[in-house]
C-alpha cells in the first residue's frame, strides 16, 4: 500500500509486508485443474445443469488450494492464504456440454500477483518467513493481480466499515433516548447529528 514499501524476498521482516512477483508452486504441491488440466495453486470448479424452468441446478462445486511461492528478482516468498480466503485473482474458463455448463476458476503458475499480509515465521520449520494473515484481526490479507486492485478492495472495505459504524451510532443514540423515556423529533435529529460528527472526527486523522 502507499505507506508500506514493497519487500523483496531477501528483505522480508516480521510484521506487515507486501510482495510482488510471479506464482510458483512448491515441490509436489501443484494442483491439476479438473476442466483444463492446468497446473495451478488454486481452483474452483462447478457444474450447473440448465433447466427449462430457468432455475439452473448446481450438480458439483469444489475448491482446492495449496501454499505457493511468490518469486521476485531475489528469490521466493512462501504465501499461505487463510483457509477461508475467497478473493483469489483467477482466470475463468467455461465450457458447455448439452445442458451442462462447466466453469473453472484457476490461479496458475507464472501469473503476476500482489500480496499484502503479515510476515511470520514458518510454524513447522521456523527457519524462514511466510506471508499470511497474522494474528492482528484489523490488518488484512489481500491476494490480487495488481496493487491498484488491492487498494480498491481496501477502500471498499473502509467505506463499508464507516457506514456500519455510523448506523450503529444512530441506533445507539436512539436506544439511549428510549431508555430515558424520551422519543421526540428533536431526539431523532440529535441522533442523526451524531453520525456526521463521528465522520468529521475520523476525517480529522487523515
Amino acid at each position: 500500500m502507499e505507506n508500506l514499501p514493497t519487500s523483496l524476498s531477501s528483505g522480508l521482516r516480521c510484521g506487515s509486508a507486501e510482495v510482488k512477483g510471479r506464482v510458483e508452486h512448491k515441490a509436489d504441491l501443484a494442483l491439476t485443474s479438473p476442466l483444463t488440466s492446468s497446473k495451478c495453486v488454486y481452483y474452483h470448479y462447478h457444474v450447473v445443469e440448465k433447466r427449462d424452468s430457468g432455475k439452473n441446478k448446481t450438480l458439483k462445486s469444489e475448491s482446492r488450494r495449496v501454499p505457493f511461492y511468490c518469486r521476485d528478482a531475489e528469490g521466493v516468498t512462501e504465501i499461505q492464504p487463510p483457509s477461508n480466503y475467497s478473493q483469489w485473482p483467477t482466470r475463468v474458463t467455461e465450457k458447455e456440454e448439452g445442458k451442462l455448463i462447466h466453469t473453472e476458476e484457476i490461479l496458475c503458475e507464472e501469473e503476476e500477483v500482489y500480496v499484502l499480509g503479515t510476515a511470520v515465521l514458518d510454524k513447522e520449520k521456523g527457519d524462514h518467513f511466510v506471508l499470511s494473515k497474522g494474528d492482528d484481526p484489523s490488518f488484512p490479507f489481500i491476494l490480487s493481480s495488481s496493487e491498484e486492485q488491492a487498494s480498491g478492495c481496501l477502500r471498499v472495505g473502509g467505506v463499508l466499515s464507516i457506514f456500519i459504524t455510523q448506523v450503529a451510532i444512530i441506533f445507539i443514540g436512539l436506544l439511549a433516548f428510549g431508555y430515558v423515556g424520551s422519543f421526540s423529533s428533536s431526539d431523532f435529529l440529535l441522533s442523526a447529528f451524531l453520525s456526521p460528527l463521528f465522520l468529521s472526527v475520523v476525517m480529522s486523522f487523515f
